[in-house]
């Protein structure tokens, strides 16, 4: 019920943007708060969602020619599918696959540092838990952008490793030869870490919260007592805790698409950012 009572937040707030910005649209153009005002803001709306929808059709545009006594002029309309892909420099369907392919980089990367560190420090504690408890509060504070600035000048221009933009790198090495999936890994290295260090210590502390409530649980003494070894006692743990980690990662989604979007626009990657 939680997970549906978010989806349905997510939408109510995706239609309010939506009319926002009929009545941006609106505004912009002069129309004066009147009678006319609502009627015209709703027709805008209706023209942005019909151009949603429209750059999904991969549909071509048309000339307009206008004759003005010996001269021809001709002007171009092109489609909403020609407009995105001059815009962002890929089909819309590829756009979306390029952000779902960069947040599930980073979410196995979160899950995989986030979940370790987080059992680490929920079960052994010690430096650890020490650690954690200093750079969660401090990490979930810093924006995501923040750590695009800071990777983008580490790794870009002091030691010159990573590329800076994702597409132009993407369309050098396609100039020069055939791209191979670890080009576009390698593209996407600093989008994928700047999301990655702006979430991996908030779920590795949420990990560790949910540890040190199961650490009080008897089944957890018994295992203890009957002195299984660490490991095996922290892949317990660790089955025991996903169904709720699951759930928070769910519920934060929403979130990291948001970070996602301000990386992607950061680094020129094609996506829906």
């Amino acid at each position: 019920m939680g997970l549906l009572k978010r989806v349905a937040e997510a939408l109510m707030i995706t239609v309010l943007v939506i009319l926002s910005m009929g009545f941006l649209t609106a505004a912009a153009e002069g129309v004066h708060l009147s009678r006319h005002f609502l009627s015209y803001a709703l027709h805008r709306t209706g023209q942005y969602l019909r151009f949603s929808v429209d750059i999904f059709k991969n549909q071509k545009g048309w000339v307009e020619v206008i004759h003005e006594g010996n001269s021809v002029m001709y002007i171009p309309h092109p489609s909403p599918h020609q407009i995105f892909h001059m815009l962002v420099g890929t089909s819309p369907q590829m756009a979306i696959l390029n952000t779902l392919f960069l947040l599930s980089v980073t979410m196995v990367l979160v899950f995989t540092v986030g979940g370790y560190w987080g059992l680490k420090a929920g079960y052994q504690g010690g430096r650890w838990d020490g650690v954690l408890a200093v750079l969660a509060p401090m990490f979930s504070a810093i924006p995501g952008w923040f750590w695009g600035i800071f990777l983008m000048w580490a790794l870009w221009w002091k030691l010159s490793i990573v590329p800076l933009s994702y597409i132009d790198y993407v369309h050098m090495v396609e100039g020069t030869g055939k791209p191979t999936p670890f080009t576009y890994l390698y593209a996407l290295t600093t989008p994928t870490l700047t999301l990655t260090f702006a979430n991996v210590a908030v779920y590795a502390y949420n990990v560790r919260n949910l540890v040190r409530n199961e650490l009080h649980e008897e089944y957890f003494l018994a295992d203890v007592l009957k002195g299984l070894p660490d490991k095996r006692i922290m892949r317990k743990a660790l089955r025991t805790v996903l169904p709720p980690f699951l759930t928070f990662t769910s519920y934060n989604f929403l979130n990291l698409m948001m970070n996602g979007m301000a990386v992607e626009v950061m680094f020129n990657v094609p996506g829906i950012g």
